[in-house]
């Protein structure tokens, strides 16, 4: 077997180290594709017995992660872009069978499976640290602004799940007797990626560290206090004080009792999660935060303003389909719809999100109020089993305590973060719950008719079909970098070419949401070939982006003289972001162009530019550079008020 752990560490340190450490997101599809390569390989291995086993609560959260699996693969059927679906549904499933295989590995062979898990963790970890080491000894100085020159900067979400899963495998190392040796390396580098986390700053990880410490130390007291006291669950412990005959008649009525129990307390505690989820975004976002730039602290009050206003779109989108969402990945599609005039930063910068930065809200907005209690039920039922068994077992109690921790620190991370959206950090959650499953599981109720030789190929068909459509999307990133030198060089030949490339059923949208076939189109202009049908093509992809929108509109009117479908278009465009100043200038031409002088006079003077300089002053700061925000300063705005003065004049004249 050693050559098969052998492929699954080299799998994952060569997709880390192979690429550019300037590449080196934790969302780089190259590391999922190794991954899942090699979990492939690994699935053969981990399911070789014919049975397995597991409690009654155990199983209730997993069919509840395979229905909320399927659900988001239902969703396909009207998500508006049903290429980010499939691949949002995929990336899902493939955690779902992550979760299974790393519990059927660690329940079989307990001390090879956390062995492995380690290694590899160590591995990616090391793999990591060493380029961030290499940049923070470049760094002239430790400024903030420098920080954000270093590649773990971008991966600190990706080291944050690299710290979990050895947080989590390490107590449980004990079961793997080879490892006595390296202990102190493993601590070692568990110590050097909590530095890197308070190095980085990232407040929602420090937030997730600090509670997942106290729960650790509030479930440690617990298990010192309860252990050994009650034995329900477990068939192969007497009662303490009870006779083996007593014990005989009164077992089976307690156990069901028992597991009746924990799946009431499961499903109260999913209502009770979901309120304080709903309840506490809702409560967070309103009122807004005015951000003085003189005032200590200026980014993490505009971080909080931001994350406010996309909560408050989030929830208008779920207020809209509240039962079955807009499907699965589809929130940097359609969240547009509801208007961006609360998100500063999207509305006057034209800056895009891609993710409302709290993954409940992003589940409830894609997958419905159905899609969230679902997943809610999963995560639930697996903590409150666990946490039950933590109560009454000695060791293995002990160990799924860290488990345990971990996910609660995944939890709360979530709430103001987009963690499942990583797919890195997605997977080792995953392995991390798998883990904590198997081991609180000790293996007394059966799975009845479930055989991994049934199941078997489904596990495998999963991670190979994630890695088809990974490698697709890896294809495409790769040509969208050549699309963007071509577009700064002026080869609008490549740029048509590498764009039309990047184009396929499974990936239609770049990683910041635009639609590829936009390069394509934008590209046939420059060349002055035909572009207003690849344009509607965009439009098809992204139906609600205000700069498709208002392309769309100006071909439409100048190409096919459309004039209503182009007033139409440009409306929406204006509803989606009141400070896009293009819409307003190109609506006030078609007005003026068909003689209506008052409707483009009313147009130019509902664009209020001295409350977007206003806005742009108070949170340009945190996210352009000094040449960018001197170019908003000193060229852009400058020219917006200029043409809409040519335009006021000529309106003028006209009449």
């Amino acid at each position: 077997m050693r050559w098969q752990r052998a492929i699954v560490v080299g799998a994952v340190a060569a997709s880390t180290l192979a690429f550019d450490p300037g590449l080196a997101d934790i969302s780089n599809l190259p590391r999922a594709f190794c991954w899942a390569v090699g979990l492939a390989v690994a699935l053969p291995w981990a399911v070789g017995k014919p049975r397995v086993t597991a409690h009654s609560p155990l199983r209730f959260s997993a069919i509840c992660m395979a229905a909320f699996v399927v659900w988001q693969y239902l969703s396909i059927a009207w998500a508006v872009n049903r290429a980010e679906a499939l691949w949002s549904a995929t990336r899902w499933a493939l955690a779902a069978a992550t979760v299974m295989t790393t519990y059927r590995l660690v329940l079989l062979r307990p001390a090879h499976g956390v062995v492995l898990l380690a290694r590899v963790s160590a591995t990616l970890s090391v793999a990591v640290l060493l380029p961030a080491v290499w940049q923070v000894a470049s760094l002239p100085d430790f400024s903030w602004a420098n920080r954000y020159a270093v590649v773990s900067i971008f991966t600190h979400k990706g080291t944050f799940a690299m710290l979990l899963v050895l947080l989590a495998v390490f107590p449980a190392m004990r079961l793997g007797l080879r490892l006595r040796r390296g202990k102190w390396f493993y601590r070692l580098l568990i110590v050097l990626l909590g530095l890197v986390e308070i190095f980085l700053q990232a407040r929602a990880v420090l937030l997730a560290l600090v509670v997942a410490g106290a729960c650790w130390l509030l479930m440690t007291g617990l298990h010192r206090i309860t252990r050994g006291q009650r034995t329900i669950l477990h068939g192969s412990r007497p009662f303490r004080g009870v006779s083996t005959s007593r014990q005989c008649r009164w077992h089976l009525p307690c156990l069901r009792l028992t597991q009746r129990f924990l799946l009431l307390a499961t499903v109260v505690g999913t209502l009770l999660a979901a309120c304080i989820i709903v309840g506490g975004a809702v409560a967070i976002s309103k009122g807004p935060v005015e951000v003085n730039q003189d005032m200590g602290g200026v980014r993490s009050l505009v971080s909080l303003s931001e994350r406010r206003g996309l909560w408050r779109l989030t929830l208008r989108m779920a207020e809209e389909k509240t039962i079955i969402g807009w499907g699965a990945g589809n929130w940097k599609v359609c969240h547009p719809a509801m208007s961006v005039r609360e998100v500063f930063s999207m509305d006057v910068l034209d800056f895009r999100f891609v993710r409302p930065h709290n993954e409940y809200l992003s589940i409830l907005s894609e997958t419905g109020a159905i899609g969230l209690f679902l997943f809610l039920l999963s995560c639930v039922g697996l903590s409150t089993c666990t946490l039950f068994g933590v109560c009454q077992r000695g060791r293995r109690g002990s160990l799924a305590i860290s488990g345990l921790t971990a996910l609660y620190a995944v939890a709360v991370f979530a709430f103001f973060d987009f963690p499942f959206e990583r797919t890195e950090l997605l997977l080792w959650t995953s392995v991390v719950a798998g883990v904590t499953a198997a081991l609180y599981s000790n293996g007394d109720t059966p799975l009845p008719s479930v055989r991994a030789a049934r199941c078997r190929g489904v596990f495998v068909a999963l991670p190979l079909l994630a890695a088809l459509l990974t490698g697709i999307r890896w294809h495409s990133e790769r040509c969208l970098g050549d699309v963007m030198n071509g577009i700064h060089t002026m080869q609008w030949e490549l740029v048509e070419r590498r764009a039309h490339e990047a184009q396929t059923p499974f990936a239609n949208l770049a990683p910041d949401g635009v639609p590829y076939a936009y390069y394509e189109a934008m590209a046939y202009e420059y060349q002055h070939k035909p572009a207003l049908a690849t344009f509607r093509k965009t439009l098809h992809d992204s139906p609600y982006d205000k700069q498709v929108l208002n392309d769309v509109a100006r071909l439409m009117y100048t190409e096919n003289h459309q004039t209503d479908s182009a007033i139409t278009l440009l409306r929406q465009a204006v509803h989606i972001s009141p400070h896009y100043s293009r819409s307003y200038f190109n609506l006030a031409q078609i007005y003026l162009s068909e003689g209506r002088e008052r409707e483009a006079s009313d147009a130019l003077h509902s664009l209020d530019l001295d409350a977007k300089r206003q806005r742009i002053e108070k949170n340009v700061w945190h996210y352009l550079s000094v040449q960018d925000a001197t170019y908003y300063f000193e060229s852009l705005l400058p020219a917006e008020q200029q043409l809409r003065e040519r335009l006021l004049q000529a309106i003028e004249n006209s009449k």
